[in-house]
Formats: C-alpha cells, structure tokens, sequence
C-alpha cells in the first residue's frame, strides 16, 4: 500500500522540531515585545511535543497531496511534493521508493523502436523531445567495425558535427544530438546540439526542443557492418 512509505509518522527528528519552533517563534507579534524566560520542562516537554505534531501534520499533508496529483496525472508535481518530503526526512525509504517509481512510470506505454544502420551517417528517429522532459534511450545488438586508415598523431578529425567523429564520445558508441526546430524567417539551418552519449542505456533530459538523431560514433572511411536497435520510450512525439 501506499501509505506504507509513511513509515516515519511515529518518530520525528529533534531537529525537525527545532524547525517548526524556529518557524513558530519568528512569526510577527504585535504588541509589546516578549522577553525569555526560564520555563518548566513539563512546559518545554509540550512545545517539543507541539512541534513534532506540526511535523506530522506537514509531512503527512505533503504525502497526501502528492498521492492526489498522482491520481490527477500530475506526475511531475506528485514528484515535488515527495521530493519536499525527502528534504525534511532524507531517510523515509518508502518515500524514495514511491518517487523512484513515479519517475519510472514516464517511461511506460509510450516507446519508438529505432534500427541504427552502422554503415550509416545521422539517423532521424522520427520522434521529437521536449527541453527537459525526459526520455530513456536503450540499445541493443552488435555489428562490425573495421577501420583501415593512415593516421597522424592526433588521431581522428572531431571538426564537424555531422560527418567527422566526435571527440568526446567513447569510439564507437552510440550517441545522439538534437536539431531545434526552425524558427519563421531564419534563413540558415538550425544549429544542433553537441553530440552526447547513449551507449547502452540512458535516461535523458533533452537541453532543448527538437528533432533527436541517432549514429554509431565512428570516423570517416571506417567500414561498419550491422544493425543495432534502440528504444525510446517516456516524452516522445512524433516529428511536427
């Protein structure tokens, strides 16, 4: 169930009840000032126990009202909420359980499957991604890579994005890059993103709007044989 992430409600930390009289002690008075005095510790045995409730009371509001954007499909705001809670109670395993599978649950029931040509240049996937809305790329297979070039000491050209190898991404992995829209009255090609790295799995925060293109990073004159097929699945859409 649920609400057994809540596993914290019974104990609250002192320092959690040293914030809620932080906060209750520095909220505006009116009138004439109050001076401190020495009080019973019956009486700052209540305060601890006041605090600790306003703890409770918080901390529960926030796992509540998190469960009510889920229901509402507001995953992202579902998220806050617990991360909120994560921030006062970094320890509350459940809570980190419940967010672990709210980001996963993005990536469910939306995937493209994309074949990546290893004797190919740049491959459109077909599907466009959203500024950091975020995506999961998975490849699988094998192929062939066969390099018979003559090189100086510098080693493979890493000039020009779109046809050179990129000089930091791993020899030979997958990467992709994004290509932004164009804009009304832009007169040059869109200028993409640098390429970065795929490789096997990556969970991925697009930095912008745009179409996403696949390659296997390998340098001109290289002789690649196969196939290999990468999935994407959470905040995809078809190409506008």
């Amino acid at each position: 169930m649920r609400n057994s992430a809540l596993a914290f409600r019974p104990s609250i930390a002192a320092s959690l009840a040293a914030m809620a009289l932080a906060v209750a002690v520095g909220l505006p008075v009116t009138g004439q000032s109050r001076k401190p005095r020495p009080d019973s510790p019956a009486n700052l045995k209540a305060l601890d126990q006041k605090a600790e409730d306003l703890q409770r009371s918080y901390l529960t509001g926030l796992y509540d009202l998190a469960e009510g954007y889920e229901d509402a499909g507001q995953l992202e705001k579902a998220k806050q909420a617990l991360q909120e809670i994560l921030k006062i109670k970094p320890d509350a395993e459940g809570v980190k359980t419940r967010l672990q599978e709210i980001e996963d649950a993005v990536f469910d029931g939306t995937s493209h499957v994309v074949e990546v040509d290893a004797s190919k240049g740049w491959i459109t996937t077909g599907v466009f991604v959203k500024k950091d809305q975020p995506v999961r790329l998975t490849a699988d297979g094998t192929y062939r890579y066969i390099v018979n070039e003559s090189l100086g000491p510098e080693g493979f050209r890493g000039e020009d994005v779109m046809r050179d190898m990129a000089s930091d991404v791993p020899n030979g992995a997958v990467m992709a890059l994004i290509v932004p829209p164009p804009q009304q009255g832009q007169r040059q090609p869109p200028k993409p993103s640098g390429p970065f790295t795929i490789g096997k799995a990556r969970d991925l925060e697009p930095p912008a709007d745009g179409m996403l293109l696949l390659r296997i990073n390998v340098p001109p004159g290289s002789k690649c044989i196969g196939k290999l097929k990468v999935t994407l699945s959470g905040n995809i859409q078809p190409n506008p």
